[in-house]
């Protein structure tokens, strides 16, 4: 399996989990479109994880309507917002 293929797997994992509350994508280019899906369909995430991924800051955007999340986190530059 491809990194690609990888990342559409656990971003399909995510939005198949009823109510996740973590959701943490390594080394897989899951991109700012893809982090904009689950943000729309899964507003019980608490904390999520980003590790060599291929987001950027529009993904914040996305991660700011998520009401539930307390620690967004990006291993290039980590992001601690409380509340986001």
């Amino acid at each position: 399996m491809d990194k690609q293929q990888q990342a559409q797997q656990q971003l399909e994992e995510a939005l198949n989990e009823r109510f996740p509350k973590s959701v943490h994508f390594e080394y897989v280019p899951i991109t700012d479109e893809q982090v904009r899906e689950l943000c729309e369909v899964k507003k019980t995430i608490v904390n999520m994880g980003f590790y060599g991924t291929a987001i950027t800051d529009k993904a914040l955007e996305y991660l700011a309507t998520l009401p539930k999340l307390k620690i967004p986190f990006h291993r290039r530059g980590s992001y601690y917002r409380r509340g986001v």
